[in-house]
């Protein structure tokens, strides 16, 4: 099933016609929204969780099948353990969007970049999300969710392709 999900969101991203039905304003909000979601998240905000999310919500990433209320559980458990240890929780950096739609429906995948001290030295960590959202009432509202671990291959083609972006900029 995991597989599935994955496969059907991937397609969706690849899709040329969804692509095109999303204008630059309605990228922008999801922007917004997935930069919210991670605040939120990061905050362990259950209020502000409970709305971006779908009651129907379900993930199946690194941490498992989740689904709403085990996965707000979760962000709010950890953003309070965050707190408790007197620390904060590394930066992480989202980047590298992809996102589809059409007028009800929106799939946003991006890289997430974690980076932690380790042993007095930067240590970063890299994912992919794959986030499907559905328009109701008006909202976007995340249904499903599917984030794994880059490879050290995927890790390199992101290297690549940042080379050539700074390339073509001059930079």
């Amino acid at each position: 099933m995991k597989a599935y999900l994955l496969a059907v969101m991937m397609a969706a991203v690849a899709s040329p016609s969804l692509s095109q039905q999303c204008s630059e304003s309605e990228q922008a909000k999801l922007r917004e929204l997935d930069k919210a979601w991670a605040e939120a998240t990061s905050r362990g905000d259950r209020a502000q969780l409970e709305t971006i999310f779908a009651d129907d919500f379900a993930s199946t990433d690194i941490n498992g099948s989740q689904n709403k209320a085990t996965t707000i559980d979760a962000a709010v458990r950890a953003a309070e353990r965050t707190r408790a240890s007197g620390q904060t929780a590394p930066p992480t950096v989202y980047d590298n969007y992809v996102i589809s739609c059409t007028p009800v429906s929106a799939v946003i995948t991006h890289r997430a970049t974690t980076t932690a001290t380790v042993n007095g030295k930067p240590q970063p960590s890299y994912f992919r999300s794959v986030h499907v959202l559905e328009k109701r009432g008006g909202r976007w509202r995340v249904v499903g969710n599917a984030g794994y671990a880059l490879t050290d291959a995927a890790i390199l083609l992101y290297l690549e392709k940042e080379w050539n972006d700074a390339t073509i900029r001059k930079d």
